[in-house]
Formats: C-alpha cells, structure tokens, sequence
C-alpha cells in the first residue's frame, strides 16, 4: 500500500522513514529484508528499530494506549525539530484495533493527508 501512495505522489518531494519493530514474536530484522522490497521508491528509507524505541517513544505523543507504537503512518512537517522526543506530528493513521477510529489507515486517507501537507 505504501508504494501505491508513493505512485500516486510521483515526483512530489517527500521524504519516507520506513521503521521496521519487532511487534510479534516472528517478526525478525530478516524477514524485514524481504518486506523492504515491497517499497522500492528512491524517497523512502529502511530501518530496523530492533530494541523498539521508537515505537515507545511515538505512543505519547500520539495518544495511544498500548506501550508502543507499530502499524502507524505518521507525517510531519519538514521543518519540524525532533529534540529528546518525537514532536506532535501534522496527522496520523493505524491500524489497530481498540483505537481511534477516525483515524483507520485507508490508502485514499493517507494520500489526501500527505497532499495536504505538502501545501
């Protein structure tokens, strides 16, 4: 799904972090390497969060409940300054159950969110 979003914003510049967490105990920094395929675009980037620290960091400062924070989709602004923690982002969707659901991930939704963020 990622890579059909980033077709639909051919050419627009945008950046795409891509943060791989062990969320489920099969999940291993080797299978990564096969998902890594699924998102080919020059604009995103891969990483392995082995010790998910950034999954622990983003869950307060987008209100979840659960201690971390996997299956999110999360823009920022580009000008926005990190510091010691993850800044409130411009918006966000899951994919969890049990959470906000007005904020469901849909392809359509995270397209309309990166356009209007690229404004």
């Amino acid at each position: 799904m990622v890579q059909r979003v980033l077709e639909k914003l051919e050419g627009e510049p945008i950046e795409v972090f891509v943060i791989w967490i062990p969320a489920i105990g099969s999940d291993r920094f080797e299978a990564t390497e096969n998902a890594m395929t699924l998102i080919p675009d020059e604009r995103a980037r891969h990483y392995w969060d082995g010790s998910q620290a950034l999954g622990e960091a983003l869950s307060p400062s987008l209100g979840i409940r659960a201690k971390m924070a996997w299956d999110v989709y999360v823009v920022y602004d580009g000008a926005v300054d990190w510091g010691d923690s993850p800044p409130q982002p411009v918006s966000w969707l899951h994919q969890k159950a049990g959470e906000d659901e007005s904020l469901t991930l849909n392809e359509e939704r995270l397209v309309e969110q990166l356009r209007e963020a690229l404004k």
